[in-house]
């Protein structure tokens, strides 16, 4: 450790001459040397993508915003940066082993070379601080394809693959499986056949144009596509723990569900994340106990900030352009504000200070927390939406500002923005005198106290 530590300083009295510039993504409101990130707006790609967060520490700090545990060899990954209290952040990204992995020292953005372990550092010259993440590099899985004996090829929903009665139990032996993608030059669009529920599959790579990506009870550790899918519509693997999504995807329908997914890389390329047919327009992300979300610094439509997923005002109101097959739902998801659209049910920490700039508490976006005890929300959000708080059991207080105004309901469930009855009585909301928050506590029989 001591040795760490004198290289870091070493290395920084070598190279505190060579101080560059970030280009700075403020999350707030306020300005200082940042530019808000919205639609066309693409960080200048010789600069490090930093956001401007609030914390309740006394000690200012610069912190990998987006760091991930894993990649596959030749994948991609721009890391950015989150920093509170600083007037300047001047920082130089580096590899423990660039036989590894290799990151360009300005701007954060890293290949994956080789299998191996490395960790990543980013130093921040101008306020003396060191941040890294461990990251482990491994190699393409080499999945065989299912042989063409085993399945017959029929025309229902589009070119579908019909498994042999007779070859299931061989399937079912295998750890790796890999459906073809193409047959006769048709796209295979369903697979059908068999007694999924005794298939325990460790790879399993799904053809790039299959409409609903599931089957009940198949035990699946790690989901993977062909490289050019570009629509995932519905993934709904119960015990699914690695969603591995390539680049060039573009919309991202009902994939979270899964109570073992766990950390969950959004690529550069998807522009829509929402619900497939198969879900109610404000249901809100379905998202697993354990999931987290780090989305490449290159994707113009998300961020991440240590595992919350964001998104921001990414198309003008009016314009309408969408990729999935369910525009009208997707619309509810990917409005045009910078909205929080999911916090992880499974993250230890007790006090969460939603940063400044968010406008809007995506559906559900809190669901099932149980150690999350209190929320402050910053006086630029304006709407909570159906659902928000939802069956957080170990919720207590939640700061409402003045500015919000909208408290979204759903006719048809009847859900609110908080529910459950443990909740109810447990939860208090702190909020202005005579503000739309206190309203909505009296109509709900829900504590409240003024500040």
């Amino acid at each position: 450790m001591y040795k760490q530590k004198l290289r870091a300083i070493l290395c920084l009295l070598l190279t505190i001459k060579q101080i560059t510039k970030v280009h700075c993504i403020s999350v707030q409101a306020r300005e200082y040397d940042c530019v808000q990130m919205v639609e066309g707006v693409v960080p200048p790609s010789e600069q490090t993508i930093v956001f401007d967060i609030e914390d309740t520490t006394k000690n200012p700090y610069t912190k990998i915003a987006n760091g991930l545990s894993r990649l596959w060899v030749g994948e991609e990954h721009r890391f950015t940066l989150a920093v509170n209290q600083r007037e300047s952040v001047s920082v130089k990204w580096s590899s423990t082993d660039e036989a590894v992995a290799v990151i360009t020292p300005d701007t954060g953005e890293l290949t994956a070379v080789a299998p191996g372990r490395v960790r990543i550092v980013a130093t921040d010259f101008a306020n003396h601080v060191i941040d890294s993440c461990m990251l482990e590099v491994l190699a393409v899985p080499d999945i065989p394809e299912i042989p063409a004996e085993w399945y017959e090829v029929s025309a229902q929903l589009g070119t579908s693959l019909e498994l042999k009665e007779e070859c299931l139990l061989e399937l079912a032996e295998r750890s790796l499986v890999r459906f073809p993608d193409v047959i006769n030059g048709e796209a295979v669009h369903g697979i059908k056949g068999g007694p999924w529920w005794k298939y325990e599959v460790e790879v399993l790579q799904f053809p790039s144009e299959m409409q609903m990506t599931g089957y009940e009870n198949w035990v699946v550790d790690e989901l993977m596509f062909y490289e050019n899918t570009q629509v995932i519509n519905w993934v709904d693997f119960e015990h699914l723990r690695c969603l591995h999504l390539p680049e060039g995807v573009i919309t991202l329908a009902d994939c979270f569900s899964s109570d073992d997914l766990q950390e969950t890389r959004i690529p550069a390329s998807v522009k829509y994340i929402g619900h497939s047919l198969l879900s109610e327009r404000k249901q809100g992300l379905a998202c697993g106990k354990q999931v987290s979300f780090c989305v490449d610094g290159n994707n113009t439509n998300y961020y991440s900030l240590f595992g919350v997923l964001f998104s921001y005002p990414f198309y003008e109101e009016g314009k309408q352009e969408h990729y999935s097959l369910d525009t009208a739902s997707l619309v509810e998801v990917a409005c045009g504000c910078n909205m929080l659209l999911a916090y992880p049910a499974s993250n230890s920490t007790e006090v969460y200070i939603v940063p400044d700039g968010v406008e809007k508490i995506g559906a559900k976006a809190f669901h099932d927390t149980v150690a999350l005890k209190k929320v402050i929300l910053p006086e630029t959000v304006t709407a909570l939406g159906v659902g928000a708080f939802w069956n957080c059991a170990g919720l207590e207080e939640i700061v409402i500002p003045a500015s919000v105004t909208e408290f979204e309901g759903d006719e048809h469930t009847g859900l609110s923005v908080m529910e459950g009855e443990e909740m109810l009585q447990s939860i208090t909301i702190i909020t202005p005198a005579g503000s739309a928050a206190e309203a909505y506590a009296i109509e709900y029989g829900i504590k409240y106290r003024n500040e």
